[in-house]
């Protein structure tokens, strides 16, 4: 539930400020692979700001065992201090910003390459919107991983402690090695295929509908 309740204002953010920041960049740049990914990226950087203490408490939600520290989404904003509900925000701007920036830029791009497939519009935007998922989930998934380290620090004693971004990358490598901040890449493979596929076919499909329902 905490997870739908982020992820309506964080999309919804997301593309409108995409649209609207795509239609000012190409007026002042000419390549359009360029504009894609500055727009991209500051639909995501605003979107995460807006939402952020909501991705905090769903992390802090899905780890706990049968309510064992929170009973609910008001619980969690009543027992965590706003500096804790905003931890890890630099490494997610860091990392969702250059991972929506190449998600956007991706799926315009794959959106070319396979134009020649186009005659079967939903499969053409769902394996364009999967592989532009992969492609920016492989380049910033790091990013991801300490995150959610960072996040995590409030949740349990038992939780390593980091002092920043920095200190954080050093453990995991010291700790499991330059893979380790890798790990779970392809659990992530596997989630993020679908639900970029089926993000960006909702995207698009919409986008005509309400161009030719004269509502855009």
């Amino acid at each position: 539930m905490t997870n739908c309740i982020r992820v309506f204002p964080q999309y919804a953010t997301n593309f409108m400020i995409f649209e609207n920041s795509k239609s000012y960049y190409s007026k002042i740049i000419d390549n359009k692979d360029i504009v894609n990914f500055v727009a991209g990226g500051s639909g995501g950087i605003v979107s995460m700001c807006a939402i952020y203490p909501l991705e905090t408490a769903r992390t802090h939600l899905s780890l706990q065992k049968n309510k064992s520290k929170y009973k609910n989404l008001f619980d969690v904003f009543k027992k965590l201090q706003v500096r804790q509900l905003y931890s890890g925000l630099k490494m997610s701007m860091m990392g969702f910003g250059p991972w929506n920036a190449i998600n956007f830029m991706s799926y315009h791009k794959y959106k070319e390459i396979f134009k020649e497939y186009e005659n079967n519009k939903n499969i053409y935007k769902l394996l364009c919107g999967g592989f532009s998922g992969i492609t920016a989930l492989t380049v910033t998934y790091p990013s991801d991983l300490i995150r959610k380290r960072l996040q995590m620090q409030s949740f349990s004693l038992e939780v390593p402690k980091y002092n920043g971004i920095i200190d954080c990358a050093r453990k995991i490598c010291k700790t499991d090695g330059f893979l380790g901040l890798y790990r779970g890449l392809y659990v992530g493979y596997i989630k993020c295929f679908p639900t970029l596929a089926i993000q960006f076919w909702a995207y698009d499909s919409l986008k005509e509908f309400f161009k030719n329902n004269n509502l855009s």
